[in-house]
């Protein structure tokens, strides 16, 4: 017990030294891509279903107690947290929660992705952002799905 205790009191050396703050001082390390984002639903295989039925992700991973899904396509993965009694949020608006998700297509593939809503009646709108076309939904448990197609190549100006 004793051990712990010293243990719970040791502070590790800080790994970024500076006077400034953490959040103004630039990474010294790469970060390659998002990894997965997790959302909570009330039923994992109706979402992993949906994500499945709409944009091909298959289950890659399944865990139980909870049950957690991770599903992907190529290098986008999504984890799916089984929640059965949780409600969506009232007035979003209004919360810090992630507001929204967005896939990327090329823009030969926006109109199929349009078409597709339509053919499962799915409900969507489509708004011009002015830089992209984009296509919104909402998955079963509310989250709003966005399809993104950028007018032009999308590449970072260097030092961004």
């Amino acid at each position: 017990m004793e051990h712990v205790k010293a243990m719970a009191h040791h502070q590790p050396d800080p790994v970024c030294v500076s006077d400034r703050p953490a959040w103004s001082k630039p990474s010294s390390f790469a970060l390659t891509r998002i990894d997965h984002v997790a959302l909570n639903v009330r039923d994992v295989e109706v979402s992993a279903q949906w994500y499945h039925d709409r944009y091909g992700f298959t289950v890659i991973h399944a865990w139980t107690d909870p049950n957690i899904y991770m599903i992907a396509k190529g290098n986008i993965r999504i984890g799916l947290f089984e929640q059965k009694r949780a409600v969506p949020v009232v007035e979003p608006d209004h919360h810090l929660i992630i507001q929204h998700y967005a896939f990327a297509v090329d823009a030969d593939q926006f109109q199929a992705v349009v078409d597709c809503y339509k053919a499962d009646g799915i409900p969507h709108r489509i708004e011009d952002t002015g830089v992209a076309w984009s296509v919104w939904t909402t998955d079963p448990d509310g989250y709003q799905v966005e399809v993104t197609c950028y007018y032009f190549p999308v590449t970072p100006k260097a030092g961004d």
